[in-house]
């Protein structure tokens, strides 16, 4: 038998809701048709239905739970950001931020796993409180699953980042592999990083045992391939410049303060050493890493 009659019949119940307000949404936005659908229509409709599922959050029976989570993220799927924007009230947003913070608070997998997938939907509306439950499920989750899905649906930015860059230590092999493939599609500049974290991208990346790995690290490290070319590294050099700048500035003191601004001057010229020592030792680890690299690439 073909594999739509070995398909479950909740499967293909809950698909119906994913299938009816995609149409009524193509309806609204089809200017030739003679049944004309509004969009505010739907988008009112659309509320009223989040609103009410949103309730089953707070069921003390995980079925329940797990049913309205469902067919929630089947209904956001549906819909673009921008659209969630327009449709979405501040009531309903709240009631689905906690909802979610909930289910990813849950023993249950397949709960948190569903809240990872609402989660993916609403990024734009998050929470710290959720951008928080979901990097713990990340790190600390027992299911090898949720961990790869928290990580695939996680927003990569500057606060979120150092906690994926450690997701290159994970003992799965799939889920490194991922952390690389993340960076890549999401243009992580490799610029951006720390040194220590550039250098645990190379070592952990492309001395991995695992060939996917080290592939999908070198893939990402191609595309950063521009700033290990033979020209001057920038970030060093800029610090020279901004130090050239301020040595101009210190000879514009005024007579009269100049036994003052001594002391003053003497602490100023002290952290331009330890800076330009500084930048000496992060261009020195810069060319220890393109080296590292050209090996590879």
């Amino acid at each position: 038998m073909g594999s739509k009659a070995n398909k479950k019949p909740v499967e293909k119940f809950e698909k119906v809701t994913e299938k009816l307000f995609h149409l009524m949404l193509q309806e609204a936005n089809d200017t030739k048709s003679k049944k004309k659908i509004d969009i505010d229509d739907v988008y009112g409709l659309v509320q009223h239905f989040l609103n009410f599922l949103s309730n089953g959050f707070d069921s003390s029976n995980t079925h329940i739970r797990a049913i309205s989570a469902k067919h929630i993220s089947l209904m956001l799927k549906v819909f673009s950001s921008q659209d969630l924007e327009d449709i979405l009230d501040e009531k309903v947003i709240e009631k689905l931020l906690d909802g979610t913070i909930s289910l990813l608070k849950s023993k249950h997998t397949n709960l948190k796993l569903l809240a990872l997938k609402i989660s993916s939907y609403i990024q734009k509306f998050s929470s710290d409180e959720l951008k928080t439950e979901i990097l713990n499920c990340m790190a600390n989750d027992e299911s090898r699953d949720v961990r790869k899905v928290a990580m695939i649906n996680l927003q990569s930015d500057e606060s979120s980042l150092p906690y994926l860059l450690i997701r290159t230590r994970e003992m799965d092999s799939e889920i490194r592999h991922i952390v690389f493939a993340k960076l890549r599609r999401e243009k992580v500049p490799l610029a951006n990083l720390r040194l220590c974290d550039i250098y645990k991208i190379v070592y952990d990346g492309l001395y991995a045992r695992e060939e996917g790995v080290r592939e999908a690290c070198m893939k990402y490290l191609r595309a950063n391939y521009d700033m290990f070319s033979d020209n001057p590294v920038q970030e060093p050099e800029a610090h020279l410049e901004s130090e050239e700048e301020e040595e101009d500035d210190d000879k514009i003191v005024d007579e009269e303060d100049e036994e003052e601004a001594g002391e003053g001057k003497r602490e100023r010229k002290a952290k331009k050493r330890g800076r330009k020592k500084r930048s000496v030792d992060k261009k020195a680890m810069y060319n220890k890493v393109k080296l590292e690299i050209r090996r590879f690439l």
